[in-house]
C-alpha cells in the first residue's frame, strides 16, 4: 500500500482557524431514565475509539423530543470532538460521522462541529486533526482542573491548514482504506484464535492413549537464583525471561535448551511461556525441562490446556507450587504421535504471530501517515 502522491505544498493549502469552518455545540444531557430505548445517540466511546462512525456503529439508545432532536441532531459529514476526560490525552480525539441521516443525537461528553463552508470533508479533518502535531495544538488549548476539559469557543482558535476538497478527499479515502485493513486483520485475528484454540484442544481431549503419566514424571523442575535488581549494570546478547517475556539481554545464559516457564506468583500466576534455548530465567518463574522421551512442545500445549488454577494457594498473594501440579496426569502417546502433534500446534501458532505482526505494521505505518501526510 503506497503512499498517495499528495500534490499541496507551500502554496496550495489555506491556513484559516477551526471555527471559520466549523460550528460547535455541546451536546445533550439527560438523567439515566431516559437511556436504553429511543433513538440512537453518539456517545463518548462512540469518538474515542473510532475516526468514523456511521448508523451501523452506533449502539446507545435514548428517548428524546422532537424539539431535543432538532437542537442535537447527527447528520452526514459532522464531526465530534471528545469533550471531556480523566486524561488530557483522551480530550479533543475526533470521529466523522458518515452515514446516513437517521433520527440520532450526540451525547453531552462530546461536542459536534457542523460544516458551515461547502468544501469541508469531515474525514479528513478527524483524520488530520487526530496527527501528534494538531493533538499536541488541541491538548495547548485544553484546561485541567479535576477533569481534563475542552470546550467549543477554545477549539475555534485553533489554526488549522486545508487544502483543496479533492485532496481532502484523496487523503481521507486513502487512511480509511488503511483502516478498513487493520479492522479485517483484527476480525481475521479473533477468528482465527478461535479455530486455533478449538483445534489444539480437541487434539488433548481425544488423545487415544491409556498411558497416563504423572507431570514430575514428564519434566525436570529448576528454579534459578537470578533477580533483576542484582543484573542492572549486566548487558549482553542472551535473553532473561520474566513473567512479561524477555525484560532484558544478559552476558550469560543458565539455559541450553527450550524449556518452559510458568510463573510461581503474583498476578499472572500459572500462566506458561515457551523460552528460548540460550537464555535464563528470573526466580520468578518456575522452569519445565521435558525429560529425552517427551516432546517439548507437546508438552507445552498439552499444559497451556490445563486448569492450573485448582493448585494456587494464597489470598494476599498466590502462589502455586510444582509439588502439587506435578501430580497431575497426562495421557502421553508415543513420541512420534507428540512431535506431530506439538509441530502442528507450533504451525498455528506461528501463523498467529504472523498475523498479530501484520496488525502491528499496519499500525505503524498508520502512525508513520498521520505524521508525514500533515505538515
Amino acid at each position: 500500500m503506497d503512499v498517495p502522491n499528495l500534490s499541496f505544498g507551500n502554496n496550495s493549502y489555506t491556513k484559516l482557524t477551526f471555527g471559520d469552518l466549523y460550528d460547535i455545540k455541546n451536546g445533550i444531557n439527560k438523567s439515566k431514565e431516559y437511556f436504553g430505548k429511543g433513538n440512537k445517540i453518539l456517545n463518548y466511546m462512540d469518538v474515542n475509539k473510532s475516526v468514523k462512525n456511521d448508523e451501523n456503529s452506533i449502539k446507545g439508545l435514548i428517548q428524546i423530543s422532537d424539539e431535543e432532536y432538532e437542537r442535537y441532531n447527527v447528520q452526514n459529514n459532522d464531526l465530534f470532538f471528545t469533550r471531556t476526560s480523566e486524561t488530557s490525552e483522551e480530550i479533543g480525539l475526533t470521529s466523522a460521522y458518515i452515514g446516513n441521516s437517521e433520527k440520532c443525537i450526540f451525547s453531552g461528553f462530546i461536542l459536534r462541529a457542523r460544516p458551515i463552508k461547502e468544501f469541508i470533508n469531515s474525514l479528513y479533518f478527524a483524520y488530520y486533526l487526530r496527527s501528534p502535531k494538531m493533538r499536541n495544538e488541541i491538548i495547548k488549548l485544553s484546561s485541567i482542573t479535576t477533569r481534563a476539559l475542552i470546550s467549543g469557543k477554545n477549539l475555534s482558535t485553533l489554526n488549522v491548514k486545508i487544502p483543496d476538497i479533492k485532496e481532502q478527499e484523496k487523503v481521507a479515502n486513502f487512511l480509511s482504506l488503511v483502516d478498513k485493513k487493520i479492522k479485517l486483520m483484527e476480525k481475521t485475528l479473533v477468528l482465527y484464535e478461535r479455530f486455533a484454540e478449538e483445534f489444539i484442544k480437541n487434539i488433548y481431549l481425544n488423545l487415544n492413549t491409556s498411558n497416563k503419566v504423572k507431570l514430575r514424571d514428564i519434566v525436570d523442575s529448576y528454579v534459578s537464583n537470578l533477580s533483576i535488581s542484582n543484573l542492572d549494570d549486566n548487558e549482553g546478547k542472551y535473553p532473561l525471561y520474566g513473567a512479561e517475556g524477555v525484560v532484558k539481554y544478559i552476558n550469560f545464559y543458565e539455559m541450553k535448551n527450550q524449556y518452559i516457564s510458568i510463573i510461581k506468583d503474583g498476578a499472572g500466576v500459572g500462566r506458561l511461556n515457551l523460552c528460548n534455548q540460550d537464555s535464563s530465567a528470573l526466580g520468578t518463574l518456575q522452569c519445565l525441562i521435558p525429560k529425552k522421551e517427551f516432546d517439548l512442545h507437546f508438552i507445552y500445549y498439552y499444559l497451556k490446556n490445563l486448569n492450573f488454577k485448582k493448585y494456587i494457594v494464597g489470598s494476599t498473594i498466590p502462589h502455586i507450587y510444582f509439588k502439587d501440579y506435578s501430580k497431575e496426569k497426562l495421557n502421553i502417546p508415543p513420541l512420534d504421535i507428540q512431535i506431530k502433534y506439538g509441530k502442528q500446534c507450533l504451525t498455528l501458532e506461528m501463523k498467529k504471530k504472523i498475523i498479530e505482526n501484520a496488525i502491528v505494521s499496519l499500525k505503524q505505518y498508520k502512525k508513520y501517515l498521520l505524521q508525514n501526510l500533515f505538515i
